[in-house]
């Protein structure tokens, strides 16, 4: 991929992370750390707002992903791989058991919310060797 065009995609990807984490905390979804993430991403089908912090949940997830995968076929230094199978979860599965992760494992609920989620991708969908 040609640098300019790897450059202005991240540019995008990261503003619209940036516009969706402020429209967030407009919408009453502040996302300090992996904690609140995880909060919004199992609410229950009786709150009055569970579509909506569904759809956030996913979003902001996608906005992450799609922002890492950049970073990574850039071979930028740092950057994070997974592999989700052919035919593997749904977006709002995947999320519901990274929300169930981060509940199982207390100490990674103050992580930025971000740097958690790469992280449970990461273990939870490694790639395999080539």
């Amino acid at each position: 991929m040609h640098p300019s065009r790897w450059l202005f995609g991240s540019a995008l990807a990261f503003g619209l992370l940036t516009a969706g984490i402020t429209q967030a905390a407009e919408a009453g979804f502040p996302v300090r750390n992996a904690g609140d993430l995880a909060t919004i991403c199992s609410a229950k089908p009786l709150d009055p707002r569970h579509d909506a912090k569904l759809n956030f949940c996913v979003g902001y997830a996608q906005g992450v992903t799609s922002a890492e995968t950049e970073r990574a076929l850039a071979n930028q230094p740092g950057a994070r791989k997974f592999c989700i199978p052919p035919g593997g979860p749904s977006r709002i599965a995947t999320m519901e058991a990274y929300a169930k992760w981060i509940q199982a494992t207390p100490a990674n609920a103050n992580l930025p919310a971000a740097d958690s989620l790469m992280k449970y991708m990461t273990e939870r969908f490694p790639c395999k060797p080539a």
